[in-house]
């Protein structure tokens, strides 16, 4: 139990590490949360520094989502409530970051490096909903929250209709707290949404402002 606690553990402060924060800083010099939208996750990167740092951002984001779990399936086979705890460590620490004063980004990227080790083919067909969406309207947050949607829909399907791809039930559950969480931090971007007032993605480096 000892090392499993010491295991998860090391997953939240993996998930914690601020990779919009940390490369902003060194390649521009500057804090990304005192630009753009405040947030340190890849949108917002993307918007302040251009593509050269917003890509490289997302690409870490999903990394520290998906090899912690990764190696928590190497090293606890058949444990499948290790394999959660440690995705939602590294989900808590994505948020709630040490390293940031306990506060970070919206968990999208950390949420599809998690998922893409536990439910690839869910991951598959939210990637799917996330592209059609973001390239009829350009929101990436419209997006994310509709993709939240569909990993748990995904899932209710599979149980249905495809038991052999049905997750048990610690992902399950587990999936649908990892949506209402993705909901709850884009809170903002959910008032903005309704009364039309979202901001687009433009693909070319903004002025951080």
């Amino acid at each position: 139990m000892f090392l499993r606690s010491l295991w998860i553990l090391g997953c939240y402060l993996v998930g914690s590490i601020p990779n919009g924060y940390w490369v902003v800083k060194t390649f521009m010099g500057i804090d990304v949360r005192e630009h753009g939208s405040g947030n340190i996750g890849f949108t917002n990167v993307l918007r302040v520094g251009g593509a050269k740092l917003g890509i490289p951002v997302f690409l870490l984001d999903i990394l520290k989502g998906a090899v912690p779990v990764y190696l928590t399936i190497r090293l606890f086979p058949g444990e499948e409530l290790i394999y959660v705890l440690a995705g939602a460590a590294c989900l808590i620490g994505h948020s709630w970051s040490c390293f940031l004063g306990f506060r970070g980004g919206k968990i999208v990227a950390t949420s599809l490096g998690v998922f893409l080790v536990l439910k690839w083919e869910a991951i598959l067909i939210c990637s799917v909903v996330f592209l059609i969406v973001f390239a009829a309207t350009r929101i990436v947050s419209l997006g994310s929250l509709l993709a939240a949607v569909t990993l748990v829909l995904v899932q209710v399907v599979e149980h249905f209709y495809f038991p052999a791809w049905s997750p048990g039930m610690e992902i399950f559950v587990f999936s649908v707290l990892a949506a209402i969480l993705v909901v709850i931090k884009h809170r903002s971007n959910i008032r903005r949404l309704l009364a039309g007032e979202e901001n687009i993605l433009s693909l070319s480096k903004g002025t951080p402002s």
